[in-house]
């Protein structure tokens, strides 16, 4: 417990989480969360306003210099969010200056906001709200859809049907006016189309868009993720990110709120081949992500890059991309660990496991910055018969995300590796 409390508290002494993007802002809980707070936005073209909150507290306000006073113009529980439990209609602002979020009732409340300017690239895209707790079924024919959800940390996407093209779908932890911003990377981007029919992405934001690369018949389902889990399937993909996770350089430091702060998880299965693919963004030198698969190290120091058999644990930091293929059979134990120090880390890692090599690139993120460590070692699974990692007799296991962990992720010795 004490733990988590620290994690609340230290998320409660940020002034605000406010993400600014080229079109649009997305603002939540931190941004107001006394009765009383403001926050302004934009909406200098005019602009669509939208909200999964129900809340007669929250309001949007525009200040009158000549009352000297903040009249109320809509409040949340009367906006399309609350009166519709799927794809709520946007409410419309006109051009203007000093307009503002306030909460006059709620404390500590949870919500998200996205703001978006009318000359926004897709403007007429749906957004959609999960209504409860089945979820929703995304069938519709348009190429992009975006969802909000602040009730939990996360929420997951599985069950990709369609005829994807390459590279496709993909999903941003973003709004629908990022999506194809080269400063903007997808958190997830499927190899195949099987691997996405098979993928289970949880998203830890509380917006997120899915691309599915054309307009057409195609399905995805997306529901709350509850106990922040992530599942590892051998044949498809899993997607570990900071909790907040934005993805576009231009906006840090910036993420978005969230009441986890520690990333860990660990197992041991039989795969094909393995593919990883990671973009990260600000991460300080104390708050290093350490990705272990195996024993054998890839080092990353300049390119071009070579294997080295070393003890250091595997770690990235800074500002940059990478990209690893290993496609021969052995038996992998995957460990990652991470915790936030700071409010600007953002960073995604895309693991792909499959029969057969995976085909298909993440964009890089514009530059380099840190050395790059990953930790791979590769063994018969006769060698070892450590029960906490052995779950070769299913396809699938399950890594979690947890705000109650105690973990260290920069280890520098093979003991302080060890299980």
């Amino acid at each position: 417990m004490i733990f988590l409390l620290l994690s609340v508290l230290l998320l409660a002494s940020v002034a605000e989480t406010r993400v600014t993007f080229t079109y649009s802002e997305v603002l939540q809980q931190s941004d107001i969360p006394n009765v009383g707070d403001r926050a302004p936005f934009k909406c200098d073209n005019g602009c669509k306003a939208y909200t999964d909150s129900a809340s007669n507290n929250l309001l949007i306000t525009q200040y009158d210099a000549q009352t000297d006073l903040y009249p109320s113009i809509i409040t949340f529980s009367n906006m399309g969010g609350a009166l519709a439990t799927f794809l709520p209609e946007p409410y419309e602002l006109k051009a203007g200056k000093n307009y503002f979020i306030e909460n006059r009732g709620d404390k500590n409340p949870t919500f998200v906001f996205y703001v978006v300017d009318t000359k926004a690239p897709n403007i007429n895209t749906q957004v959609m709200i999960i209504g409860d707790e089945n979820g929703n079924d995304l069938n519709g024919k348009d190429r992009i859809v975006t969802t909000l959800s602040s009730k939990y940390d996360a929420h997951r996407y599985n069950q990709f049907v369609g005829g994807f093209p390459g590279g496709y779908p993909r999903i941003y932890s973003t709004g629908f006016d990022a999506v194809g911003e080269n400063e903007c990377q997808p958190l997830y981007q499927a190899k195949t189309p099987e691997s996405s029919s098979l993928a289970a992405i949880t998203v830890f934001s509380p917006i997120s868009t899915v691309d599915y690369g054309y307009a057409g018949d195609k399905n995805v389902h997306v529901k709350w993720n509850k106990d922040n889990s992530v599942t590892l399937n051998k044949k498809s993909s899993s997607v570990f990110m900071s909790p907040g996770y934005v993805g576009c350089s231009y906006t840090n430091p910036h993420s978005y709120s969230s009441t986890v702060t520690k990333v860990a998880g660990n197992d041991r299965f039989v795969a094909d081949s393995i593919d990883v693919n990671a973009v990260y963004f600000g991460v300080q030198p104390d708050e290093m992500v350490m990705l272990r698969i195996d024993e054998m190290v890839l080092e990353y120091v300049t390119f071009p890059f070579k294997y080295e058999n070393t003890n250091h644990a595997s770690h990235f930091c800074g500002t940059g991309s990478y990209a690893w293929t290993y496609d021969k059979q052995f038996d992998f134990a995957v460990v990652l660990q991470w915790e936030r120090k700071s409010q600007s880390s953002n960073w995604a890692v895309q693991l792909d496991f499959g029969t057969l090599k995976q085909t298909g690139e993440i964009s890089p993120a514009p530059q380099i910055t840190c050395k790059v460590i990953i930790l791979v070692k590769m063994e018969t699974s006769s060698r070892r018969s450590d029960t906490h990692y052995d779950n070769r007799s299913s396809d699938h296991v399950i890594l979690k995300l947890d705000g109650n962990s105690n973990v260290h992720c920069c280890c520098h010795s093979r003991d302080a590796l060890k299980g």
